[in-house]
């Protein structure tokens, strides 16, 4: 969880050093500019950022029933006080990352539209809104939606056959409306898109045929 605010330190540093040391105009750092490149960096992190939180609710189970453990991390109890200690840094990253980012995503694809004209908005926000076709500027919140349903499937169930139905259904409602909303400005990489999406309903639908099988022989 601290390496988001590693990140943004280091980048803060560069940033200064930029200002101060005797460089060429082209490798200072402008502030529009580095926003946008944080931002799109968060956006690549916000699924491993969402698992670790959601880690503290993935409990599974053990031979002994009264004894989960973590899924993550095997060697803590769920009903430990070592989880329990994880409970502060759990809830500052519940609400700064998975709450904090997906609603400040939703926010600026609202206000989009009446922002757009000013130069500084176009700057900092153009990872989010300029892949899109200009009718569809807010497909990046559909994107961060999927991204934050997928990572929380280990919370939806502790069944692994159930996750698997989880994720094939949430992938397939994903690609289909990409398939009918066409939303990337580049036409080549909607066909990707959809692809990438059919390739991964297929190793959900295989896994979920292994994990039945291995259950049946069982």
């Amino acid at each position: 969880l601290l390496f988001p605010i590693v990140l943004l330190c280091m980048t803060a540093v560069g940033f200064g050093l930029s200002k101060v040391l005797p460089v060429p105009a082209a490798w200072v750092m402008q502030m529009d500019q580095t926003f946008n490149m944080l931002g799109m960096l968060l956006t690549a992190l916000y699924v491993t950022l969402v698992k670790i939180v959601v880690a503290y609710w993935e409990c599974s189970e053990n031979p002994s029933p009264d004894h989960e453990t973590l899924a993550r991390y095997r060697d803590i109890e769920c009903a430990s006080d070592d989880r329990m200690d994880a409970t502060p840094p759990m809830v500052l990253g519940l609400l700064v990352y998975v709450i904090g980012i997906y609603v400040k995503f939703l926010h600026i694809a609202y206000a989009a539209p009446n922002e757009w004209p000013k130069p500084e908005f176009r700057e900092k926000w153009r990872f989010m809104l300029t892949r899109w076709r200009p009718d569809v500027w807010f497909w990046g919140s559909m994107v961060m939606t999927r991204n934050l349903m997928v990572a929380c499937a280990g919370v939806v169930a502790n069944e692994p056959r159930v996750q698997l139905i989880y994720l094939v259904w949430v992938v397939s409602s994903v690609f289909t409306v990409t398939a009918i909303w066409q939303p990337w400005r580049v036409p080549m990489l909607n066909i990707s898109d959809i692809l990438s999406c059919c390739i991964l309903n297929a190793i959900g639908v295989f896994g979920l045929v292994f994990v039945s099988l291995h259950d049946e022989i069982e």
